[in-house]
């Protein structure tokens, strides 16, 4: 690795700034101060100054310490160099990718610290600043409370006999929870795989109950995009349908006029 570059350009100029002028307010050097505010700042700044990417005392090993996964990790990495490649297109699209990554991390972190309200304050106050024009404040900040949201739910898992899911999630699906509490063993069995399957959740997971209700979170706070596409597909084929439907019958009348 080039001696002079620490995990790459992006990283590089960031933590150079910082080093420089705390005060910096430019994306890179804002990322740096807000992975400073979650991990410390000898987190971040030694393996800079030892240029120790990976391994024992490593900025990899810090950054994963409350439970970020490496492939993640590696993520941010390549989102981080792809702004900086990128940095003059307005808006930029990986302005937001990063400003997320940032709040996994965080949410992570404050599973395994103690915290408080101020705990919350002063991480936001890294995000949303004003300065950054291709910023959209309304998907961050809605990303940041959803995530509040999962963090403060006291999530109990307890399934009946029969195993049945919680009424929203066949509800989101068009089930009547109604008719779900009657059904046969086999029954429930078939639906809850529709239920797994549309949420695009591998059963053979010990937590696949944990992340049917995060996903169901997610799709009261966010909605279902593809879904909607498909609706929409369907609403236009049916109004295509019709109109052939008719056209073929006007042209059958005018035949059978004609053939008189």
């Amino acid at each position: 690795m080039n001696q002079n570059i620490f995990i790459n350009e992006a990283f590089t100029i960031g933590i150079k700034n910082y080093l420089e002028n705390k005060e910096n307010n430019d994306f890179l050097t804002v990322v740096i101060k807000t992975l400073i505010n979650i991990y410390g700042e000898l987190d971040i700044i030694n393996p800079y100054k030892t240029n120790t990417e990976s391994g024992m005392g490593g900025f990899d090993e810090n950054i994963i310490k409350f439970g970020y996964s490496k492939e993640n990790l590696s993520l941010f990495k390549q989102e981080m160099m792809d702004y900086y490649l990128t940095k003059e297109q307005v808006p930029n699209k990986y302005f937001n990718k990063i400003e997320k990554d940032l709040i996994d991390m965080f949410f992570l972190k404050i599973n395994s610290v103690n915290h408080d309200e101020s705990t919350f304050n002063n991480f936001k106050s890294y995000l949303l600043f004003n300065n950054e024009k291709s910023i959209d404040k309304t998907e961050i900040e809605r990303y940041f409370n959803f995530k509040l949201k999962m963090f403060n739910t006291d999530i109990k898992y307890q399934l009946v006999e029969n195993n049945t899911l919680s009424k929203e999630a066949y509800e989101i699906l068009g089930y009547s929870y109604d008719n779900i509490i009657k059904m046969s063993k086999n029954e429930l069995f078939d639906i809850n795989n529709k239920v797994f399957d549309y949420f695009k959740i591998d059963q053979t997971k010990d937590d696949k109950y944990i992340r049917l209700d995060q996903a169901i979170m997610y799709y009261k706070e966010f909605g279902h995009k593809e879904e909607k596409k498909e609706e929409n597909g369907y609403v236009e084929f049916l109004l295509l349908s019709g109109f052939i439907a008719v056209s073929i019958l006007a042209i059958t009348v005018i035949v059978g006029v004609l053939a008189r």
